[in-house]
């Protein structure tokens, strides 16, 4: 008789016996059809309350097999090296962070040289500006120009008052020296004259010091005005020669796709003639498109498996009947900043093989990284695999002859589809491949 068989008359025999088992568990433990409530039960009773309920399939032989291990994310093509085109153009309003309007732009797709022009952003406002500003440039200049002058003819006018009071003190003192022996009234003359030239000398010394420190105030004013002025029109000139952007290495035009809000999604700004360009925003790369990656970001438990080397099969969307190998170049050892507080993702890069002719950066596709590979080893579904979490032990469920029972296992390289026994079954041993979805045939409490 098969095995089928023989569960079967097994079945009829104690139906109402293995029944009436499961409603007292269920009724005591109502916590759904959880299989852990089978362990409640003696082999014999296990067999006798599933017997009725189990197909054929509920119970394969452990084999031996391969176990591979993969992951499996989706991510956006990148180039390798990309020479990002920038808008260095200054807001042209405090409150704003809008530079400009995009005049003209290059078509995507274009090859480039270095230096070839790829963008013409609208200076018709800086033009007009740089108009008024060269005007006032012009006058601070002036202003500046007079006031050398000024000083320079203030030095000169102070010199020649301090000599001329300098020779009237001399001329006095000599006076006094000729004729200051006819006379006590006559020296005491000569000798006032001589006090009127010296104080007249100090008086001109005074206001030479006062005059001279004004000239050269009012120089060194019209200095910081003139440098102000002339900072203002150089950077007009900066802005307007910024208006013009061209390509900093020789490659293939791809616009970039820029999101407003959150990396998760946004409102995407349009890089086109008419469109506004805000202060800093990239609008386009320029590479070579014969070495490309694809992005992707996975949560923080599967970093650990993801090693720099291991190979993966990328499939892009907008080329569904293309696969292309690639390898892992790159795992962050860090979260992004744009992670969720209870989700840590991690930036994980995986070069491109193969012929990428078709391939253009900003193409969505998945990745499906091999992270393990077991040959020639024991092997079960990975759904006979259960958990208990009171001895925080994995378990399978064995059929020995009428019974099934409780087998603890030690697991290795667990795969998505089949996972390694190391330790707790033999091969030939009969587990029950999906115990929660047996569960879900028993009736309910």
């Amino acid at each position: 008789m098969s095995t089928t068989g023989k569960l079967a008359v097994g079945a009829m025999a104690t139906s109402i016996a293995a029944l009436g088992w499961w409603a007292s568990i269920s009724a005591t433990n109502p916590a759904g059809n959880d299989p852990q409530k089978l362990n409640l039960l003696t082999p014999a009773e296990r067999m006798e309350a599933l017997a009725k309920f189990l197909k054929k399939e509920d119970l394969q032989p452990v084999a031996r097999g391969t176990v591979s291990a993969t992951i499996i994310e989706r991510g956006s093509v990148e180039a390798v090296n990309p020479h990002m085109v920038q808008c260095v153009l200054r807001a042209a309003k405090p409150n704003s962070t809008v530079a400009s309007t995009i005049r003209w732009i290059i078509d995507e797709g274009t090859k480039v040289k270095k230096g070839d022009k790829v963008v013409q952003l609208d200076d018709t406002a800086l033009q007009e500006r740089i108009k008024d500003q060269r005007i006032r440039t012009a006058e601070a200049q002036a202003a500046l120009l007079k006031a050398k002058t000024t000083i320079s003819q203030v030095e000169e006018e102070l010199r020649i008052d301090l000599r001329l009071a300098e020779i009237g003190v001399k001329l006095a003192a000599l006076e006094l020296e000729k004729h200051g022996g006819k006379g006590a009234l006559d020296k005491q003359i000569l000798e006032l004259k001589v006090e009127k030239a010296q104080l007249f000398l100090d008086r001109v010394k005074h206001k030479s010091t006062g005059k001279l420190e004004s000239a050269k105030a009012t120089l060194a004013v019209n200095k910081l005005m003139h440098q102000k002025e002339l900072g203002r029109e150089r950077e007009l000139e900066s802005d307007i020669k910024n208006c013009l952007m061209i390509a900093p290495a020789d490659g293939i035009v791809i616009y970039h796709v820029h999101s407003q809000g959150s990396s998760f999604g946004g409102r995407q700004k349009l890089v086109a003639e008419g469109e506004g360009v805000a202060e800093g925003q990239t609008l386009m790369i320029v590479t070579d498109l014969s070495k490309l990656q694809l992005r992707i970001r996975l949560l923080d438990l599967n970093p650990e498996q993801v090693r720099k080397g291991q190979k993966a099969h990328i499939h892009v969307d907008a080329l569904p009947n293309d696969v292309f190998s690639g390898q892992v170049s790159y795992v962050a050892d860090q979260p992004n900043g744009d992670s969720f507080p209870v989700a840590k993702l991690y930036t994980v890069i995986i070069q491109i093989n193969g012929d990428l002719t078709h391939l253009l950066p900003h193409m969505s596709g998945k990745a499906t990284i091999s992270v393990g590979e077991r040959a020639n080893v024991l092997r079960v579904p990975v759904k006979a695999v259960l958990d208990d979490k009171d001895k925080k032990e994995k378990y399978c469920y064995v059929k020995v002859g009428n019974e099934i029972h409780i087998r603890p296992v030690q697991l290795g390289l667990k795969g998505n589809e089949f996972i390694e026994i190391e330790q707790g079954l033999t091969e030939g041993d009969h587990v029950l491949v999906d115990p929660k979805a047996v569960m879900k045939r028993l009736p309910g409490p």
